[in-house]
């Protein structure tokens, strides 16, 4: 479904027999097509991606060597979710832990994870130049490049820590992100020499906004259910939201549509 201030449309897709064992993950949106990433009920097996027209027709799996292991509580960000990248996707290879651009004429290496012991590919930094990497054991952060040279560590905890960032998203100077755990709920903030200057901090779970000029961390009281993916792509339009809402109000009696083929 696609909606649009005027209607909601429907695209057709053909999807071929190899998805019908997989869930559907992640969605990515270009100029001229979509990419879906199919994630496998086993964990342990890699997972797909399909490339489909934007108007519709057959799906097309480009590439089936995707690894997102899965770290902290279930609803995070899983670490190496694939990165949007010019027409294509940065991922992690699964078989060698290599970082990895792939679109629809291939795949070409970028470098090999991990950075030191900082194997957990959590986002963009600055949005198509520099990826945050994290690190479980010991806890850190670093910047890289697309070449794997690191720019500068983000952070140290001092003690024991198992705190990390889900990056959402990226704009001028500034991160969306939740404040997540590598232990899943067992959390330890740990301290870090930013800490004691910070005027505010943002709470376990909840969301917040970092400042790349100036190191400081904005609260936003969310929940961590807020999952706003595309934050570096939308400038908000009030009268624009207000006309899709009324679009999507005339088109919520739309009947489902069923495949009889």
């Amino acid at each position: 479904m696609c909606l649009t201030e005027e209607d909601l449309r429907q695209i057709p897709i053909i999807w071929p027999n190899t998805v019908y064992n997989l869930l559907p993950a992640n969605l990515y949106v270009y100029p001229d097509k979509f990419y879906l990433i199919f994630i496998s009920m086993d964990y342990s097996c890699p997972h797909k991606v399909y490339s489909i027209p934007k108007e519709g027709g057959e799906a097309k799996e480009i590439y089936d060597d995707i690894s997102m292991r899965s770290f902290g509580d279930d609803i995070s960000q899983k670490d190496g979710a694939p990165l949007q990248y010019k027409d294509g996707l940065i991922c992690i290879r699964q078989d060698d832990s290599v970082l990895v651009f792939v679109n629809d004429e291939g795949e070409e290496p970028l470098f090999p994870l991990p950075v030191g012991t900082a194997n957990l590919l959590k986002g963009w930094y600055e949005e198509g130049k520099s990826i945050l990497l994290w690190s479980s054991d010991p806890n850190y952060a670093v910047v890289v490049n697309l070449q794997g040279e690191v720019l500068f560590e983000l952070y140290r905890s001092w003690f024991l820590s198992s705190s990390c960032w889900d990056v959402h998203g990226n704009a001028a100077n500034g991160i969306l992100f939740t404040e997540a755990s590598l232990v899943d709920y067992a959390y330890f903030p740990g301290f870090y020499a930013l800490d004691f200057f910070r005027k505010e901090r943002v709470r376990h779970f909840n969301s917040g906004i970092y400042d790349t000029r100036t190191g400081n961390m904005i609260p936003l009281y969310w929940k961590n259910q807020i999952d706003p993916v595309c934050w570096s792509k939308v400038d908000y339009d009030p009268d624009f939201f207000e006309r899709l809402l009324a679009s999507a109000k005339r088109n919520r009696a739309v009947p489902h549509v069923v495949d009889k083929q």
